[in-house]
Formats: C-alpha cells, sequence, structure tokens
C-alpha cells in the first residue's frame, strides 16, 4: 500500500506515468486478492487460507480493512490514469472478462479446496474420534484391572489372619517376617510396595517408594489416586477387614509400565501428533506428561474466552471432536473421551497445518496452473474476440445515446408518456395492443407500479379503452397514420385525474400516446371564472370608487361607481390615459413639493405622486380633488395599495375612492357655527379673541401698534324691555347689514 501511494504521489514523463499508474492498479489487485483469500478462508472455515503461519493469523477486520484499502487505491489509480489517458470502451469489456474469469476461477478452486478439505477432515475426525476412544477405554480397563488386583490382596486370608495376630500381640516377630514374606510373594504379581497400617497407628511398609511428581486423585469404585514417578504408577488404599472389625489399612503402590508405552504407541504419524491425559481441580487441569512435554504441567480450563477440548472430557463426560486452539495457541483437531467413572479425561490432536499440508501443496500447483490457463485464455480472447468487441462497443454506444435521449425526453417531463404495439388477429384486424413502454408519471397516473404494466394487454389492463369511441380512436391513428389531440374529461376509478390533455400518434404498428394531467387547470380556470364574476359583481355593488392602474397609472379598470362619480365611461379610459386626467394639476404641484420636502428628494408632479408612500410600505390614505369629465370637482378620500407578485415585483396599484363632499359641507357649518353669532352671522367672541391674539403679536414681532374699534348700541336694553326682544333682534340683523355694507 505504501509503495502503491509512493507511485501515485511521483509526477515523471508521461509514460513512466502510465507505467507507475498501472502498478499501483496491480498492488492494489494483489492486495484485494490476498484480503479475498482471508474473507473466503473465514466464510468457508478454512483457516489454513488465513493463518499463515502455525501461530498468527489474519484477524477478520484486517481482511476488510485490506479491501478496503485495495479498492480505495484501485479507485485512486483509475482515476490519475483516467486523467492522462481515455480507457476504449473496448478494453474496458475484455479487461471486465478477465476479471470475472479471474473470480470465476479463484473461486472454483477455493470451493473444490473446501470440498476436499471437508472430506478429509470428515475422514480424518472420524480416525481420531475412534483411536480416543479406543485408547480412553484400554486405559480405563488397565486401572480397573489393578484396582481390582489391590482389592484381591487386601482380602488374602493368610494376610488377615497375621495382621490378626500382630493386632493382638505387636512384639511377635514372626508375624512381621511372615507379612514380610506375604508382600514379597506380590512383587511379581506388580506390586512395588505395600503398606499396613493398624488402627492403632502402627505402621508396616514392605519397601519405601518414592514421592510423586503428579498425583490426580481417581472416582469411581475403588478411588485411589493415579501418580507420575518416572512412570504411571496407582496407589490404592483398602481397609482390612476381620470379624466385622477393620484391623487395618492396606496401601498398595503398583507401576503401570503398559500405560507408559500405550498412547506413544497408539502415535501412528505426523509430527504434532499426540495424546494427553487430564485431571481436574477447581479451575485448572493437572495433566501428565506426553509426547512432547517431559514433566507434568497444568493448564487452565479455559484459553482465550474458549474452553479447551478437555472440559468436555472430564467435566461433562462427553465424547467428541472439534477444531480449536489449544493451551499453545496452535490451530488444532482434537478429539476427546473420558477414561471411565475415573474422573479423568484423554485428548488426542494434532496440528491443522500437519493435516493440511498436502492440500497446500496441491492447491498451490493448482493456483499455479491456473494463473497460466487465465493468462493464455485472456490472449486468444483479446485476439479473436477484439474485433467482434469493437462492433458490440459501437453498436451499444449508440443505443445508449438514443436510450438516453429518450429516457430523459420521457422521464425528466411532466406528461406521461405509453407505447403500445397492435395486437391483431389471424385475418390481420386489431383486437388490442401491448405495451412496449410506459415512464414513471404514467404508470402513476393508471395506478401500477413502474414496470407492472410492460407485456400486458391494454384492454384488459384498463377497461375504460373498451368503449367503442376510444378504441376506434387508436385504429384510427394506426390506419390513417393521421394523429389526434383532444381534451377529455375522465370518469375512471382506475385512472388518477379528471381531465387529460392527449396526443395519438402512429408509431409503427402501434401508436405512441402523450397525455398530460390538466384536472388542476380545469379547476383552476372555473374557480377563476367563478371568482372573476363574483369580483365584479362585488366591485360593480361597491358605493366607492376602485381604479386599477398598471406600474405607470395607465387606467385598467373602473368600477360603476368611478363611472357615475366620475362622469366616464370605462371604455373611455381604460388603457389610454393615467390617473393624472381625474386630479386637479395645481394639487398635484403643491403635493410634490410637500413630498420633496418629507423624504429630502425631488419628487415631480405626476403618477409618483400617489404611489411613493404606497411603495415605502407606508399606510396611505389623503384627501384629494377629483375632476369630472365636465370639469367640476369634488372632494374626495383616497387610498392607494401595491399591487405585488410571488417575487415581490409591483405590477400594478389599487385606488379606492369615496366623496367627502357632505362631510366637507358639514365640517364647515360646524366650524361656521362655533365662530359666528348665530342671529347676526357676524364673528363671535372665539374668533373674537382669536383674531386679537394673532393681531397682538404680529404687532409685537413688527414692533407695530394695534388698534381696536368698540361699537355700542345705546338704550339696547330699554328697547328690548319697552318693544321686545324679537325687536332687539331685528335691530341686531339690521344694525350688522349697514356695518358689513359700510366696511
Amino acid at each position: 500500500f505504501s509503495i502503491a501511494l509512493l507511485t501515485l504521489t511521483y509526477e515523471p514523463a508521461l509514460k513512466i506515468r502510465r507505467i507507475l499508474y498501472s502498478l499501483s492498479s496491480l498492488l492494489a489487485l494483489f492486495m484485494i486478492s490476498v484480503a479475498m483469500l482471508g474473507l473466503l478462508g473465514y466464510l468457508l472455515h478454512l483457516e489454513e487460507l488465513y493463518a499463515w503461519t502455525s501461530t498468527y493469523k489474519m484477524a477478520l477486520h484486517t481482511t476488510i480493512g485490506l479491501m478496503v484499502l485495495g479498492y480505495g487505491l484501485w479507485t485512486l489509480a483509475q482515476y490519475k490514469l483516467k486523467k492522462i489517458t481515455t480507457t476504449p470502451e473496448k478494453n474496458k469489456i475484455l479487461t471486465t472478462s478477465f476479471v470475472m474469469m479471474v473470480l470465476i476461477s479463484l473461486t472454483t478452486s477455493v470451493a473444490s479446496y473446501a470440498v476436499l478439505e471437508k472430506l478429509i477432515e470428515d475422514s480424518i475426525s472420524n480416525d481420531y474420534k475412534s483411536k480416543v476412544t479406543d485408547q480412553s477405554t484400554l486405559f480405563y480397563q488397565i486401572i480397573l484391572h489393578r484396582s481390582q488386583r489391590a482389592l484381591v490382596l487386601s482380602k488374602n486370608q493368610a494376610l488377615v489372619d497375621a495382621i490378626s495376630t500382630w493386632y493382638d500381640n505387636p512384639e511377635d516377630k514372626s508375624t512381621i517376617q511372615e507379612l514380610q514374606i506375604i508382600s514379597n510373594s506380590y512383587k511379581p504379581n506388580g506390586f512395588d510396595s505395600i503398606s499396613i497400617k493398624l488402627v492403632t497407628g502402627q505402621t508396616f511398609t514392605s519397601m519405601p517408594v518414592k514421592p510423586s511428581s503428579l498425583s490426580v486423585a481417581i472416582k469411581g469404585a475403588y478411588g485411589g489416586e493415579l501418580a507420575w514417578q518416572d512412570g504411571y504408577y496407582l496407589r490404592l488404599s483398602i481397609p482390612i477387614i476381620a470379624k466385622g472389625t477393620i484391623l487395618a489399612t492396606i496401601t498398595t503402590y503398583q507401576s503401570l509400565p503398559v500405560l507408559n508405552t500405550l498412547l506413544p504407541n497408539a502415535i501412528k504419524s505426523g509430527a504434532s501428533d499426540d495424546f494427553v491425559v487430564c485431571g481436574a481441580n477447581t479451575s485448572d487441569f493437572f495433566c501428565f506428561p506426553t509426547r512432547f512435554r517431559a514433566a507434568p504441567y497444568q493448564i487452565p480450563k479455559m484459553f482465550n474466552g474458549n474452553y479447551l477440548p478437555m472440559v468436555g472430557a472430564v467435566e461433562r463426560l462427553e465424547t467428541g471432536i472439534k477444531k480449536t486452539h489449544d493451551y499453545r495457541n496452535v490451530a488444532v483437531l482434537a478429539a476427546y473421551a473420558p477414561i471411565g467413572d475415573t474422573g479423568l479425561g484423554m485428548v488426542n490432536k494434532v496440528d491443522l497445518n500437519q493435516i493440511y499440508t498436502p492440500i497446500k501443496q496441491r492447491f498451490q500447483v493448482l493456483l499455479g496452473v491456473t494463473i497460466l490457463l487465465l493468462l493464455l485464455s485472456y490472449y486468444l480472447v483479446k485476439r479473436s474476440v477484439k474485433p467482434l468487441v469493437e462492433e458490440i462497443v459501437t453498436a451499444h454506444k449508440t443505443a445508449e445515446i438514443e436510450n438516453k435521449r429518450f429516457i430523459a425526453a420521457t422521464e425528466g417531463g411532466i406528461d406521461n408518456f405509453y407505447i403500445f404495439e397492435a395486437v391483431r388477429a389471424a385475418d390481420n384486424k386489431i383486437m388490442d395492443f401491448r405495451c412496449l413502454y410506459i415512464n414513471s408519471a404514467g404508470s402513476k397516473l393508471i395506478n401500477k407500479k413502474p414496470g407492472e404494466m410492460l407485456g400486458k394487454l391494454l384492454l384488459e389492463e384498463l377497461p375504460i379503452n373498451r368503449k367503442k369511441q376510444i378504441f376506434n380512436k387508436y385504429k384510427y391513428v394506426i390506419e390513417t397514420g393521421q394523429p389526434i389531440t383532444e381534451e377529455i374529461a375522465v370518469h375512471d376509478k382506475d385512472i388518477n385525474a379528471e381531465w387529460l390533455y392527449t396526443q395519438i400518434t402512429k408509431l409503427g404498428d402501434g401508436m405512441a400516446i402523450t397525455t398530460r394531467d390538466i384536472t388542476e387547470r380545469k379547476r383552476l380556470e372555473n374557480e377563476l371564472a367563478k371568482t372573476a364574476k363574483l369580483n365584479t359583481t362585488i366591485l360593480n355593488s361597491a358605493s366607492y370608487s376602485i381604479i386599477t392602474t398598471d406600474q405607470k397609472g395607465i387606467i385598467l379598470s373602473m368600477n360603476k361607481a368611478a363611472e357615475r362619480m366620475l362622469w366616464y365611461s370605462e371604455h373611455e379610459l381604460m388603457g389610454k390615459f393615467s390617473h393624472e386626467i381625474i386630479h386637479d394639476q395645481q394639487e398635484m404641484i403643491a403635493r410634490a413639493k410637500s413630498l420633496s420636502s418629507d423624504f429630502g428628494r425631488v419628487v415631480k408632479p405626476g403618477f409618483e405622486v400617489f404611489t411613493l408612500k404606497s411603495k415605502e410600505d407606508i399606510p396611505y390614505e389623503e384627501e384629494w380633488t377629483y375632476v369630472r369629465k365636465d370639469g367640476s370637482s369634488f372632494p374626495v378620500k383616497l387610498s392607494v395599495t401595491t399591487l405585488m407578485d410571488a417575487s415581490k415585483v409591483i405590477y400594478g396599484y389599487v385606488g379606492i375612492a369615496y366623496d367627502i363632499s357632505a362631510e366637507k359641507r358639514r365640517e364647515e357649518y360646524i366650524k361656521h357655527i362655533a365662530l359666528h353669532d348665530v342671529l347676526t352671522g357676524l364673528p363671535n367672541r372665539a374668533l373674537y379673541d382669536d383674531r386679537a391674539k394673532m393681531a397682538i403679536e404680529t404687532g409685537k414681532r413688527i414692533n407695530g401698534k394695534v388698534g381696536i374699534a368698540l361699537l355700542d348700541l345705546d338704550h339696547f336694553k330699554h328697547i328690548n324691555d319697552s318693544l321686545g326682544h324679537h325687536i332687539g333682534d331685528e335691530l341686531l340683523k339690521e344694525t350688522s347689514i349697514r356695518l358689513l355694507a359700510c366696511i
């Protein structure tokens, strides 16, 4: 991987770069191949494919990591190659063919290897399982036979009588001599030593026994211990009973030379074949020496999270075989069995590497031959198939381009597209139509899954087409070649539309149908018609003037109230005149000056005077003077609203106005009576106070003088009292008339 990365970063001449990038691709393929061997080994349980030494193996996550790195390296190398050269399609086909041949060959080789391995493994497993069963049975029989011999010794009548005599008279030396003679007589029968211990504590031993380096308790009927000291020997302690009374305990020591040669002789072949005998304590096994261990040793029951096969033999009393790792962390095939009811177990194991070595050697030869055949096949394929491949590639590219155009035209649009071929009877009459193509939108329209309609008959799948008027249209198009375009109303549960725009065109001996769902358009048209009618009714029934304009102020519409107020008809102004035609020009000039002052920029008299505040999103409702067709004018309250589309672009304005002439007259009347005398119509005291103050303030500002004339009517009270208030009122009115005439 590192070498490949270095080749990809180095940029010499173009030809050398091509060689280096190709080398990187080969290294990437090598990495992927190595990882595939490891992965296939895991999937097919061919451990020898990924365990490349007797101790270490490639982990599963390592194989996956190698694959990812190899694929990334391959992609990067191909990208670099593509930048400096264009690989012809024919080379891609040849390369793909070669890769497929390699994969097929590799898969076949590994599968053959797996089958062969399975056969050999089953054969060896049965052999080892049978062998460990036989040896464990024989081992048990030897221990059982020697235990029975010790039991026979404990019941020897001469021995029982001698012990009884010694028990009564421990000082009798003849009794000791007799015991010695009896012990020696059993020595040729395999008893190395006999020890007798009276219940009184006195002990007699025929000859001393060396201490053992390993001693394992034996379960079962006889008990005792299986010990090791330069070989196997059996130690049993049995009570001696006379007349129902325990007189002593006899302990026998028997060498078991048969066991020393039993297991080594059972090993037939192989450098790693071995037998192991162990007993258990709480957490470990105590094992006797083996072919590869000269001294007793101790091993745990569990190794790397897995129980050793000995656990099945000793604790579960099972006989079986399994592939596992032993305490050396070496992959082995281990057969295991219990040794009777002794609590001991036996394992016959062999390294997997030893079993599979012959297969590996043959597999390597087979792999080499396969590689040579693949290279030869690639050469022959490239030489013979290359011209044909070039033709296929050219045809494929042409078809691919046409197909892409077709798919882009049908799938990329919003239309539903179908292609049908005619299904004819024996007399050449059209009986039905078979679907050859349907795009995604078309499938959705007729409630079908994509591809579900292909190859099926139109009349069977969509019964609505059986109607005579529809079927005849299809036949007409095919027979005449004349296309049909129309909008049709649909009333069918199998079609997700109420209105369709349909175009039927002849295509070979069939037809192409293009449809578009116009249900929403039809609904909108109906809604717009209803809305337009409703809006017209509302606008014409309104009592205030409503005038719409475009963004330049040209009048687009006006309601009936506007026609009544201005004495213009709609067709006289619509599209011809600006909104300014109905306004007082002097008033517009004055308003333009005021807005220029407010906004700090020049506002010219014109349509902007009405729309400026509305465009600035400032609430707008002001008094204006409308001018009628005959030139007369009247005051109105006008509000202007900006019309915007979805993109916030202004496309017009709406002016809503109502006549405030009556309001103006009421305001003037109220103002008049508030500031003038009701009887004479002359300014009253409130107006006098206001004007007097203004005159005085003006005099102060200009440093001038103000004169006030007072006019009093003498004896006015006497007139009211003598002639009546109505005469006094007449006098006041006449006086005011004369004053107004003079001043």
